[in-house]
């Protein structure tokens, strides 16, 4: 059992590895949440773009890191990053021309677009 228990987890840190590797090649920011809407995803365009290094906002609620505005006013994370909808897979938000202000000191204009993906049980 050891054994088999063994394997399942070096194929899940090596399923792990191969995504840190496609994320850090693609050139949007891509920052994926959990449930309670804290980083657990943070690629280096999305490192660029809010001037955050990646061990600094892992584990922390997207609202410590990055904040959107649409015409002037604050967009909650509750609005871009909607609860999940059970059985779902898909687009949940998209926006352009969102104000987004960084805790790295960013304010730049960018399109934003959230996904739900549905996980295994």
């Amino acid at each position: 059992m050891a054994q088999s228990l063994n394997a399942a987890i070096s194929e899940m840190s090596a399923e792990k590895n191969k995504l840190a590797i496609i994320l850090s090649g693609i050139s949007d920011a891509i920052i994926g949440l959990d449930i309670q809407r804290n980083i657990l995803t943070f690629n280096l365009a999305a490192q660029k773009l809010t001037g955050v290094p990646q061990n600094q906002a892992l584990g922390k609620p997207i609202r410590h890191i990055v904040r959107l505005f649409e015409n002037n006013h604050e967009k909650k994370p509750e609005e871009y990053c909607p609860a999940p909808k059970e059985g779902y897979e898909g687009v949940v938000f998209s926006k352009k021309n969102l104000q987004l202000k960084s805790a790295g000191g960013k304010d730049l204009i960018v399109d934003a677009t959230a996904s739900q993906i549905l996980e295994s049980k």
